[in-house]
């Protein structure tokens, strides 16, 4: 039975806005801006937290969008929609309201870049790929485009261009990188992927895991990474030997992958963390003048 009460408890409220996700999203905004302007941190509040309530928007859509989906699925039936503790008319008016705080939030930098990245997220995450992704598994590839955008939307927000290099790199490498984490998602809760009649991803089609396709997947990380001294976006050795060294992670977690998956969630997570912190140090090292663009 599903609740008419507009009163929220403070876990649903997160459970609906996805914050840890939301959170990476403000966090990867705030990393591009300072990338782009390495000392004025404090402009780039504003788009990260535009970039929190837009993913959190989006997320309260899609579980609105997914309400049948998350009754089927035990790891999803709890959440306050299909669990009935709140009402679809709440979580749409959530949705408009954090949507458009992103959006007036964005308008503060007077950016028409930032118009268009929201709506890109908008409409591929929730007009594209949350009603593909319960025809084909590869809708995947469209999905993990938002994700990439964040740090894009910062870069712009500190006057970058979006088709500058060193940005198309990142948000390059921020695409890759959410392609292993659904893989590994699904396999985890693969029965529940079933449950929910969702096509199983093209890793464990037909009850065949195949392995090779996570390494091969991070080897191109890996050549990403590898690429930004070239691309001149790293400019202090120190920076360049400790890419050499974290890269290193990353090619033993494409072996490891190999082996056992699940662990690999947790080293390439820790090098995107350690290539952002990389990234940030020599912009601040290599521009004292507080910007690189």
């Amino acid at each position: 039975m599903q609740s008419n009460s507009w009163l929220l408890r403070p876990l649903d409220l997160a459970v609906l806005t996805r914050w840890q996700v939301s959170l990476m999203a403000g966090g990867a905004t705030l990393f591009g801006f300072c990338l782009a302007a390495p000392g004025h941190p404090l402009a780039a509040l504003p788009a990260a937290l535009g970039s929190f309530f837009l993913c959190a928007g989006c997320s309260a859509l899609n579980q609105l969008q997914e309400q049948d989906l998350d009754s089927l699925m035990h790891r999803t039936m709890a959440r306050p929609l299909p669990g009935g503790r709140v009402s679809r008319s709440f979580t749409l008016f959530l949705a408009m309201a954090l949507l458009l705080g992103s959006l007036a939030l964005y308008s503060l930098y007077g950016n028409p870049t930032l118009l268009i990245l929201f709506l890109s997220v908008l409409v591929i995450y929730n007009l594209l790929y949350t009603p593909l992704k319960r025809v084909t598994p590869m809708a995947l590839l469209l999905g993990a485009i938002p994700g990439s955008l964040p740090p894009m939307v910062g870069w712009c927000a500190a006057g970058g261009h979006f088709l500058h290099p060193a940005m198309l790199a990142v948000s390059g490498l921020f695409f890759l990188w959410q392609v292993p984490h659904f893989w590994l998602l699904a396999d985890r809760y693969r029965d529940d992927f079933a449950r929910a009649g969702l096509p199983a991803p093209p890793l464990f089609a037909q009850g065949r895991r195949l392995a090779w396709l996570l390494p091969l997947w991070l080897a191109a990380m890996t050549t990403l990474a590898l690429a930004f001294p070239a691309l001149a976006v790293m400019e202090n050795a120190y920076a360049k030997w400790g890419l050499v060294a974290i890269t290193a992670t990353l090619v033993y977690a494409s072996f490891r992958c190999a082996i056992r998956p699940r662990p690999c969630a947790h080293l390439v997570t820790l090098f995107m963390l350690a290539f952002m912190a990389l990234l940030l140090a020599d912009a601040f090292l290599a521009s004292p003048s507080g910007n690189l663009l």
